[in-house]
């Protein structure tokens, strides 16, 4: 087994049955526990990019900061790239040769997964709570 395969956290309720097509399989297997695993990096990514483009961030209303994390997701596309990488880079070999054949699907799955999480934890955006530590905390979403 890779490594990195062995470091990723279980996700309990990513379950793959016999009627789990290729695309859900790969992301309750891969992607899931690799979100979950990133999730501090995840959102010091976001929170670093928030503060670089909106410094009034923590000002805005919670209804604001939620139209804005979104935005980002749905409209910059540098963001998305880069955001994307960062989940791309824990894939082993196999992993991303199964990636290469359903990658749109996949690029949507990562942004919906990971701007869902930064909606729960959208009060520790941008306000350097971000310390890293166990990806376990009240009210996570599982990834």
């Amino acid at each position: 087994m890779d490594k990195r395969i062995a470091l990723r956290p279980v996700v309990e309720s990513a379950l793959v049955g016999d009627q789990t097509n290729l695309n859900e399989s790969f992301q309750n297997e891969t992607l899931r526990p690799i979100i979950k695993m990133q999730h501090h990096l995840l959102l010091a990514f976001v929170s670093d990019h928030v503060l670089k483009f909106n410094k009034g961030f923590l000002e805005l209303s919670k209804g604001k900061q939620r139209t804005f994390v979104t935005n980002l997701f749905l409209k910059d596309n540098t963001f998305k790239h880069r955001l994307t990488g960062l989940i791309l880079g824990q894939f082993t070999v196999e992993e991303f040769k199964t990636y290469t054949t359903i990658s749109a699907d996949v690029n949507k799955r990562i942004l919906t997964i990971c701007l869902e999480r930064m909606m729960v934890h959208l009060g520790e955006i941008a306000v350097g709570t971000v310390t890293g530590g166990d990806v376990e905390t009240e009210g996570e979403v599982e990834a």
